[in-house]
């Protein structure tokens, strides 16, 4: 065995080679897992149990921020603008950046997992997307000034 390669393994991402006691690659930042004094072949059943584990928990956690963000979308965002009353809909144009992320918050009181799927959404497809609906024309003003300094582009439209 070379000198050189003597506490060392090889990453199963990149095939590097880094030191044994290495929790994260310093190549292609993958995260060894932790086994602790088990037989060669029970790590590989530990290891493959664990990302298994890991993806289903990942999947599930991601799933439930998709799902609370199409709940939030699908809902009136001001059900207090009576009927007699002109409406709005407000719909913003915007990179993902925390500045505008924290307004969308609290212009629409929606948690951090919502606001951020709904830019990425935004971010992903590149078109306006519709921010809140319905509101009166002081709201609506009202949200435009707020994001604007944050660098969003807001058009309000009169809802018929």
């Amino acid at each position: 065995m070379d000198k050189n390669n003597q506490g060392t393994k090889e990453c199963p991402m990149c095939a590097e080679s880094v030191k044994e006691k290495a929790k994260i690659c310093r190549f292609c930042r993958y995260e060894f897992e932790l086994t602790i004094n088990k037989k060669p072949f029970e790590e590989d059943v530990l290891v493959e149990e664990m990302v298994e584990e890991d993806l289903v928990e990942d999947t599930i956690s991601d799933d439930k921020g998709w799902e609370a963000y199409d709940n939030f979308i699908s809902m009136d965002s001001s059900p207090d603008v009576t009927k007699f009353e002109a409406r709005y809909d407000v719909w913003i144009t915007s990179t993902y950046n925390d500045k505008v992320c924290d307004e969308i918050i609290k212009i629409t009181k929606w948690d951090s997992w919502v606001a951020g799927k709904f830019l990425l959404e935004l971010e992903n497809y590149g078109d306006a997307r519709k921010l809140v609906e319905m509101v009166s024309l002081d709201e609506a003003e009202k949200i435009k000034n707020m994001l604007e300094h944050t660098g969003a582009k807001i058009r309000i439209e009169y809802k018929i």
